[in-house]
């Protein structure tokens, strides 16, 4: 896995890795606003992860899932955001 944190929101489910297996902690739908609340703890290398829709009600989350160190010293310095 090359990426630090991955997040997919993928055909109406949003998954996540706790660092070695694939979740999927919600559904979403297109052309929806969402509201994604991302927190990392560097110091025990983890991070929870909460989605709300446009009416503020939580969709998703995960809590102490486990990221990868991809550069030195830890920490978040990309947010890549994409579609296929």
């Amino acid at each position: 896995m090359n990426q630090a944190i991955p997040i997919h929101f993928n055909q109406g489910s949003i998954n996540a890795y706790d660092g070695a297996t694939l979740h999927t902690l919600g559904s979403y739908t297109s052309n929806e606003w969402y509201h994604l609340e991302l927190r990392t703890k560097p110091s025990t290398i983890q991070y929870s992860l909460r989605v709300y829709d446009s009416a503020n009600a939580l969709v998703a989350s995960a809590d102490n899932y486990g990221f990868n160190v991809l550069t030195a010293p830890q920490g978040l310095f990309l947010i890549n955001f994409g579609s296929i």
